[in-house]
Formats: C-alpha cells, structure tokens, sequence
C-alpha cells in the first residue's frame, strides 16, 4: 500500500499558503485605509528684519477626511507657538497664521502639525534673521560763538 503524505503535505502547504496570501491582502487594506493628513505652503515673511518687527508666519493643513487638528504650531529654534486657522474646509486646506517679533538672531523655522488621527506631520520651513534696531545718536549740541 503506497504512502499518501504527499497529499496531505501538498494540502498542507497550500493552505498555509492560502492563510499567508489573504494575510497580506489584509495588512494592504489596512495600510491603504491610514488616515491622510499634510502641511504645505509654509511661508515666513520677511525673512530678516529689525528686532520689535513682528514676522508672519503661515502654513495650510489639509485632512482628508475634513477632521480639524489638535493644535498646529510654528517652531522656532526649540520654542513652539500655537497658531490661528482662518475659516474653511480640512479637505481644501485651512490657513494657520501667526505674526509676532521674534528676538534677534537667526532662527530655524518649522510647522508642526498634531492631526486628529494620525502621525505628527512637519514641515522644515528655513530660517528668519532679525538684526538689532539701530540706535539713532542724539545730535551733538553746536557750539556756541564766544562773545
């Protein structure tokens, strides 16, 4: 009487290959399925200026699924500001914007953005340079003529 284990182990391998193959169509739908959320169009302006001149800073964050983020900030060097959304639709892009002076110095820039699902997004955004304010000197006195 022949031995049979070649089936049995043929149909053992297929299954475990069938198990393998529908695992992985799982773990692709899962993936295709992550939540999708960006930064873009960071703009920082003016890029150098005078101490007490307040620098505009604005990014837009768009959602995919229209969800608002839990905060969107502009880092500065290793200080972050939270900053404003204007009106609008998280699937078209909402504007967040912040004007304020920044110490003199130069400074590294980015946008960071904590979505309602999701990874952290950021977006490096160069640098800004702020020069010390000229001091204007107080006229000197002229001299008065000798009588």
């Amino acid at each position: 009487m022949p031995i049979r284990r070649t089936c049995r182990t043929h149909a053992s391998w297929q299954i475990a290959i069938s198990l393998a193959v529908l695992m992985l169509m799982l773990a692709i739908a899962v993936a295709s399925a992550h939540y999708q959320s960006s930064l873009s169009d960071p703009q920082v302006s003016p890029r150098e200026t005078t101490a007490g001149d307040p620098v505009n800073f604005s990014v837009d964050f768009t959602d995919e699924t229209g969800a608002a983020p839990r905060s969107v900030q502009v880092q500065i060097d290793d200080s972050a500001r939270a900053m404003a959304a204007s009106s609008g639709d998280y699937r078209n892009g909402v504007r967040f914007s912040l004007s304020i002076p920044v110490p003199v110095g130069s400074h590294a820039i980015s946008f960071i953005a904590i979505p309602a699902q999701g990874d952290r997004q950021f977006e490096p955004a160069g640098a800004v340079t702020v020069h010390p304010a000229s001091v204007t000197p107080s006229p000197r006195p002229s001299p008065r003529p000798s009588p």
